[in-house]
């Protein structure tokens, strides 16, 4: 099993354990088939106060693993479904692009956190690569001379190869020479070891990858719109 595997393993755990120690917390003393609808939905609200509904709906779909993992091993009566429209509404999304003002603010704002930090929200928004791509780069995915970068490891698991803008790039070459590179990973702590999301800096590891969608046409088109305006933030941006 590869690095990025394990990660991806690790963090998952860590979210699914966080997710039923609530249901253990609550719940734990009853018995699973008192968990009927009526209850289901007691639990429902209970979730709903003080957190939103996409958040409710993450203990909501952590629990029905859980269910349906106990039906299938015959710890519950394979007749005993999981209720159906338990889970709650989410609105849609929204999509916001960044202004010149705040892209030039996050530019800014990365590059008093480190070196690694800028390169990483300046590859996000200039290539479009989501967090788990950015985090299992190497530096030999890296043609900086062809300007592109190799991503072995997507997210429907399809290799592919994507332009690497002149912005972009000069941020990873000011990180390489900013650490000593010790492993193969282009995101890795000081002794070579791989990051995860959160070490990037962010509470959730989901903020990084948000990053790749805040300039328009960065995760398909228009590299040359979006290299101009990262090099122009980055030159308003003091050193």
């Amino acid at each position: 099993m590869g690095a990025g595997a394990e990660v991806s393993r690790l963090k998952y755990f860590d979210d699914l354990h966080r997710l039923l120690a609530w249901w253990v917390n609550h719940y734990g003393a009853s018995r699973a088939l008192e968990l009927n609808v009526l209850t289901l939905r007691e639990a429902r609200e209970r979730l709903r106060r003080g957190r939103t509904n996409a958040t409710a709906n993450l203990y909501l779909s952590a629990m029905r693993s859980a269910w349906n993992w106990a039906r299938a091993a015959g710890l519950i009566p394979n007749d005993q479904l999981w209720p159906q429209r338990l889970m709650l509404t989410e609105p849609r999304g929204r999509t916001r692009f960044l202004s010149d003002a705040e892209l030039e603010r996050l530019l800014a704002a990365a590059g008093r956190h480190s070196p690694r930090m800028l390169a990483a929200i300046t590859l996000s928004v200039a290539t479009g690569l989501r967090q788990g791509e950015l985090l299992r780069l190497d530096w030999s995915d890296i043609d900086f001379a062809k300007r592109t970068v190799r991503v072995r490891h997507s997210k429907n698991d399809d290799p592919r190869t994507v332009h690497l803008p002149d912005s972009a790039a000069e941020a990873l070459q000011a990180l390489k020479r900013s650490s000593k590179v010790l492993g193969a990973a282009v995101f890795a702590t000081a002794t070579g070891a791989r990051f995860i999301g959160a070490v990037l800096g962010h509470r959730s590891p989901s903020v990084t990858v948000r990053y790749a969608h805040m300039v328009q046409g960065a995760p398909v088109t228009g590299h040359d719109k979006v290299d101009a305006r990262l090099r122009g933030a980055a030159a308003k941006t003091p050193a």
